[in-house]
């Protein structure tokens, strides 16, 4: 064992055992090597991560100018040396590495310089360098003279969903609004460069971006947050990467360096929420100064448990980084460094959740702050770094520094010693500890996966059906209905058909099976848990099994399992057996080629199922199970096409690993290359194939990502493919017909329902400005009038929100005004005839006074005066109108808005308003001419309690009674679905629209377009759009004032 400067001390019996490798000495007196470092990518070919370090005191031609050094962990090797030549400039205080920005197919490395000087000292920057040749392509300065920007950077991962890796750098020295030094951080683009967000720190002398670290997703927002913290105000804040907000404030003690250090640790306490552990390296416990380290929930930030160190001065907490190796609870250990006070460091490892000490590494220099920085490689890593096969049987990596170690030539040259730490769990087997990646043998676990339902005891077969392919490549157990399993089965030999000519073989009749379950009910899904839990011991086994059984599906590569729920609570999976077919194309690529890259399964899938089914219905990693449109799953062709035509893809935005959330456009893109590439000659799916898995750095776990970088995998496509696919994939999808999808269906129904004017003889007239159609049973003289009358409301429309963005020869929203009842039947049976889907709808629309039809865009309203003793079929027309308007022009608006600013147009074009939407109950007469009186009453009374009529379960025709309620508040008003009609709720809608429309219609355009940017950003694919009452509130705001609470009532008073 060759020499280092570290002691080791085992801590416990069954800690397991530790090889050291190899020690780095700094170059010079005052170096302080290993001041930061962090693991990255292979970058010598060795198929082993590579160490990048920086020494911020090293001087070239000038005192504490600093540089980076690259070393190879295979043996220690100088790989790359960064150095820069700025008196105190400190390059190398920060580190990190980015992803493959200069296209080069090495990923390239940014570097934090807090002491360069701009326009003052300590202006700060952060600096790119390419990854192979270590030149300079690219610096962002900081704006404030004594900011020190680039104080700490980290690559959390893609916050912006361009599919490149983003950054976030420190400024702790910036000054802002709340005073000198309160510090502030900023987000960037990977791609471009350009800054994403700016959040600055709330105390002032705060030093907010001190230090930095990546944290997994926790606000549920599937983008990677970020912890920061603030040193000399002894808080560490979590923020949301995605946009900067704050999800929680950790408050410790600056006095004992509170918020040093911290890391993400995973989820430790079973919540779904990934947890993380912060430093306090100065507290006091049983022996001062020993130092602590707190384990916070990441669900609510309460501390889980607290670590106290045991040596007087030993600053416990001072470096902090998880150590994921797959053994004891499953979850990570901790690795803390104690740097000391007198004695030269400690490095701990720690275990989280008991707080027991696995493993104690003492520095061998006296002073020389062992400990100071700690690197582990995790099986979790976020940038999927991942180490060789020969790392997976011999223990994982670990790398501590003592920035003040003696040299030679004198103090802190710093020095930087490699392990390898292999647990000696007795159930700790190779398929377990991969350089703490999970390894996959398709000997192992899934070997017994094939069994475990056929020779489970337990397992009540009695209550499946099974059936197996002939070839033996998959089993299908079923509890549904027959004819439900028939068409899965059938589904499944014609995917696998197509498969085989796809890959040009029958698909290695000779590797194990994959088994697909179709569940009819959770009781039956429970079966399936039990038997895989009794048949699989390992610790991340059985979490999968224990979680997945609470979800409608499961799907586990390493096991080559799939599951689908089939039952009432699973209405929303329209085509269970297509997402069971989606799940088998990709357990069939584990099957032949074990770990790949998920993209392209998934993008097989896509192009299967455009085939076989003419639909979309399988997909990966959706968000929960949504109402979709019933356009949705049939305009994939559509949309992807429209998407071609518009823009020409990049191959990188195909990529995407085994967790990537999904995204619609990204899975247009998948559904383009897809559908292409099964209809290339036989073996060029197999050829792809086969080269992507050769550029794998190891056999890993098919539940992992590949570790295949996007550069590498751009270069695998062009060789394989003869060249960039995309402009072959657009001509190829020239040729594709769009027949039978919604817009060619729904050009159909148009065509139907307007050939009912010419067989009907009824009289269409069109607005002077296009905007709307009548089409109508009048004569043309009433018709006129009422066109006019319409036409005033939609002209207050358009002045408004703008005007309506109709293209040529586009449809514009259409009302049929009738009133002979033969003539509205018939309309009814011809539409129900256009659109089957809803044909149940217009059958009992057939029996009432009127229909919409909101994609088409049609509406519909009879005068029946058997029915109606009063009725303003104008104020109706008008108040349908104004729906479909407000659909064209911004989409899915709450309908609490659509229903007020509907009202609001009927009382200014007449003063009345007669569209009482879904009322049973009888309608005084006087209430249609007093709505801003009863608006006033309802928003600027002063008493807590207010009458209002009370339509709950009243009888057509009959009075309401007249009830007492809490007054209503806008913010009830922000929750109101307007499902049901209540009287107090619409006319506070109502109010809220006339003072938009007539106050502030900047403030309303403003407001619907921040719901249309919401809408298509988030609730695209969902049903009714009904915001939460916080974020509506938040968008008032935005589009009124701040002081719009105060407005609005003052206004109302005046009317």
């Amino acid at each position: 064992m060759p020499l280092l400067p570290f002691l080791l001390i085992l801590a416990a019996q069954d800690a397991g055992t530790v090889e050291a490798l190899h020690s780095l000495g700094g170059p010079s007196p005052g170096s302080l090597l290993g001041y930061s470092m962090t693991w990255v990518s292979d970058h010598d070919g060795d198929e082993l991560p590579d160490l990048f370090v920086g020494a911020p005191g090293v001087g070239v031609r000038a005192n504490g100018a600093g540089a980076a050094f690259l070393f190879s962990s295979k043996d220690g090797q100088k790989l790359l040396s960064i150095m820069s030549r700025t008196e105190n400039a400190r390059l190398g205080s920060a580190i990190a590495e980015l992803g493959d920005l200069t296209g080069d197919g090495v990923r390239d490395f940014l570097l934090g310089i807090p002491g360069i000087v701009g326009e003052g000292p300590e202006q700060g920057c952060v600096r790119f360098v390419n990854g192979k040749s270590a030149q300079t392509f690219n610096q962002i300065t900081g704006v404030q003279a004594g900011e020190k920007m680039g104080t700490s950077v980290v690559v959390p991962g893609d916050l912006d969903g361009d599919g490149t890796l983003d950054f976030i750098v420190g400024s702790p020295g910036f000054g802002g609004k709340a005073g000198n030094e309160c510090g502030a951080v900023r987000a960037f683009s990977g791609r471009s460069r350009e800054m994403l967000y700016e959040i600055e720190g709330a105390n002032r002398r705060g030093q907010f971006g001190q230090s930095l670290a990546s944290l997994p997703d926790i606000d549920g927002d599937q983008i990677p947050d970020c912890l920061v913290g603030s040193l000399s105000s002894g808080e560490v804040t979590v923020l949301s990467g995605a946009f900067g907000d704050v999800i929680h404030v950790i408050k410790g003690n600056p006095a004992n360096q509170f918020g040093k250090a911290f890391c993400s640790m995973g989820d430790l306490d079973g919540d779904r929420v990934p947890d993380y552990a912060i430093g306090e390296p100065l507290a006091d416990g049983e022996e001062p100064g020993c130092g602590k380290v707190h384990i916070y929930s990441g669900r609510n930030g309460t501390i889980l448990r607290t670590i106290e160190g045991a040596v007087p001065d030993a600053k416990l907490g001072s470096s902090l980084a998880p150590l994921d190796v797959g053994s004891r609870n499953g979850g990570p250990d901790l690795l803390a460094g104690a740097p000391g006070k007198e004695s030269g460091g400690t490095c701990v490892l720690l275990d989280p959740l008991s707080g027991a000490l696995l493993m104690n590494f003492t520095g061998f220099y006296e002073g020389g702050e062992a400990g100071h920085a700690v690197v582990g490689l995790n099986r979790m890593d976020p940038l999927g770094l991942t180490p060789s096969q020969a790392i997976a049987k011999e223990g994982a990596l670990l790398a501590f520094s003592a920035p003040k170690a003696a040299g030679s030539g004198g103090a802190n040259h710093g020095s930087i010693s490699f392990f390898r730490w292999k647990p000696s769990d007795s159930d700790l087997e190779e398929s377990d500890a991969v350089g703490g990646l999970l390894a996959f043998s398709a000997t192992s676990a899934s070997a017994a996966a094939k069994d475990v339902l056929e020779n489970d005891l337990e397992f009540d077969q009695e209550k499946w059906k099974k059936v197996s392919d002939p070839l033996g490549r998959w089993t299908l157990w079923s509890s549904v209905k027959p004819d439900l399993a028939k068409e899965t089965a059938d589904l499944l030999n014609r995917t696998y058909a197509r498969l085989d000519t796809c890959f040009g073989n029958s698909g290695l009749e000779q590797a194990l099976p994959i088994t697909l379950v179709l569940a009819g009910s959770i009781k039956r899904q429970d079966q399936v848990a039990d038997a895989l839990h009794r048949a699989f011991q390992k610790d991340h086994q059985r979490k999968w099994i224990e979680e997945g059984r609470m979800w409608p599906n499961m799907l586990n590569r390493e096991l080559l399992f799939a599951l689908v729920r089939n039952d009432q609570s699973t209405k929303l999976i329209k085509r269970p057996e297509v997402q069971l077919m989606h799940f088998a194309v990709h357990l069939e690529f584990t099957r032949r080629f074990s770990a790949f890259p998920a993209w392209l399964p998934e993008a097989v899938s896509y192009g299967l199922q455009d085939e076989l089914v003419g639909e979309i219905y399988g997909y990966s990693n959706r968000e929960g199970w949504e109402e979709l449109s019933d356009d949705y799953h049939s305009a994939w062709r559509e949309k992807t096409a429209d998407l071609l035509n518009a823009e020409s893809p990049q191959l990188p935005s195909l990529f995407g690993g085994v967790n990537q959330p999904f995204d619609q456009k990204r899975a247009y893109e998948r559904l383009a290359f897809g559908l292409w590439l099964i209809n290339q000659p036989p073996e060029v799916l197999y050829s792809l194939s086969l080269t992507l898995i050769a550029k794998r750095s190891r056999l890993l776990s098919p539940n992992n990502e590949c570790g295949i970088n996007d550069a590498t995998q751009v270069l695998v496509l062009r060789n394989t493919l003869d060249g960039n696919p995309i402009p072959r994939i657009i001509k190829y999808w020239d040729s594709v017909s769009l027949a039978g999808g919604p817009r060619a269906r729904r050009a159909s129904a148009i065509a139907t329902i307007e050939n009912v004017v010419g067989e009907r003889g009824l009289l269409a007239l069109v607005d002077k400005k296009g905007s709307f159609r009548l089409i109508t049973d009048l004569n043309k003289n009433a018709a006129s009038k009422v066109l006019a009358d319409i036409s005033t409301g939609v002209r207050i429309l358009e002045k408004t929100l703008g005007k309506l963005p109709l293209d040529e020869g586009e449809t514009p929203p259409t009302v049929f005004l009738l009133h002979d009842g033969a003539n509205y039947r018939y309309l009814c049976d011809e539409a129900a005839k256009a659109t089957p889907g809803i044909a149940g709808y217009l059958r009992v629309a057939k029996e009432s006074v009127g229909f919409t039809l909101p994609r088409l865009p049609f509406t519909a309203y009879f005068e029946d005066k058997t029915t109606q003793e009063e009725s303003n079929p104008t104020l109706s027309a008008l108040h349908n109108i104004a729906h479909l308007w407000l659909r064209k022009a911004y989409g899915e608006l709450p309908l609490w808005l659509k229903e007020g600013i509907a009202t609001g147009l009927e009382e200014k074009v007449s003063g009345t308003v007669y569209g009482n939407w879904n009322v049973g109950g009888f309608i005084w007469q006087w209430t249609h001419g007093s709505w801003r009186k009863r608006a006033k009453e309802f928003v600027t009374g002063t008493d807590d309690v207010v009458e209002a009529y009370d339509w709950t379960d009243t009888p057509l025709g009959t009075e309401p009674p007249m009830v007492k309620m809490v007054r209503p508040t806008l913010f009830d008003l922000y929750s109101y679905r307007a499902t049901t009609y209540r009287e107090e709720m619409a006319h506070m809608a109502f109010a809220f629209a006339i003072y938009g429309l007539e106050k502030n219609p900047g403030g309303l355009k403003k407001f619907c377009k921040n719901l249309k940017k919401e809408y298509d950003a988030n609730w695209i694919t969902v049903g009714r759009f009904e915001p939460s009452a916080e974020w509506t509130e938040g968008a008032v705001l935005k589009a009124f004032g701040k002081n719009y609470y105060e407005k609005f009532p003052e206004w109302w008073l005046e009317q």
